[in-house]
């Protein structure tokens, strides 16, 4: 009985090291919206906006309103486990500038997640945005 415990959990665990890295996902268009909440404000402005996304390169672009924010590629590579994706942002603009970390599940034609963010001048300055999204179809 140990034997056969040994044999599975051997095998779970080069599943997940070596196993498939791609989350379930269909590609093509996908309408994205990143939904902030901004600490003191009761309401918020979702922003919405069309994609091409990938199993490749399935990081959605987060967008603040008066911010560039891009994919923090060089120093933290997006990781993607099963139907999860984590990766880390990195926003400037006329305010401070602004990082998070950020996750997401996908669902073959939907994907839910969210970026806990912060400003790098004060750390107390926590907010989080909320990403959401479904597949519009196949062509860019």
């Amino acid at each position: 009985m140990i034997y056969i415990f040994i044999v599975l959990a051997v095998a779970f665990i080069l599943y997940v090291q070596f196993g498939p890295k791609l989350p379930n996902m269909n590609e093509g268009m996908w309408e994205i919206t990143v939904d902030t909440k901004m600490p003191g404000e009761e309401m918020s402005i979702p922003v919405k906006n069309s994609q091409f996304l990938t199993k490749a390169d399935p990081v959605p672009e987060i967008s603040l309103p008066g911010y560039d924010c891009r994919l923090f590629r060089k120093r933290n590579p997006v990781h993607i486990i099963w139907n999860f994706v984590f990766w880390k942002v990195h926003c400037e603009g006329t305010e401070p500038v602004i990082n998070g970390s950020a996750h997401m599940r996908y669902s073959g034609d939907t994907l839910k997640g969210s970026v806990q963010m912060h400003t790098m001048e004060d750390n107390q300055k926590q907010f989080k945005t909320y990403i959401s999204g479904f597949r519009t179809g196949d062509s860019k």
